[in-house]
């Protein structure tokens, strides 16, 4: 039987289950600049949390997040590393953090809150 899926939780589903002997895991993956699909067999990692998994070499985000949401925060960090941001500069990322839909309990906010109300700028 063959099963694709882009789903962690099948992947955290098959972790108790998946023996080396008779099951393989493979990665299809873009190779390149020349856009050809490279099949190939990984060892089957059990990852437990599905964080975990989203961040491992199959799903290869840096962050359990959206992709949106990821670039959105990365933004958010490099305002957060600049000397004496402006309170254009805040405002600008607060509004990509909401349109990414970051969730308002993300741990991200309570950060980026104290460091825009340490800049002057209320939320």
């Amino acid at each position: 039987m063959v099963v694709a899926t882009y789903s962690p939780l099948v992947l955290a589903s098959v972790e108790t289950i998946f023996s080396d002997d008779t099951d393989k895991l493979f990665h299809l993956e873009l190779s390149g600049n020349t856009q050809k699909v490279a099949f190939k067999s990984i060892p089957f990692v059990p990852y437990g949390r599905i964080d975990r998994w989203l961040t491992s070499e199959l799903f290869e985000l840096r962050q359990a997040r959206s992709q949106q949401a990821e670039r959105a925060i990365e933004s958010a960090r490099n305002v957060m590393e600049t000397k004496g941001p402006t309170g254009e500069a805040i405002q600008n990322a607060t509004q990509a953090l909401v349109e990414s839909a970051l969730p308002a309990n993300d741990e991200f906010w309570a950060r980026w809150t104290y460091f825009a109300e340490k800049n002057g700028v209320q939320l």
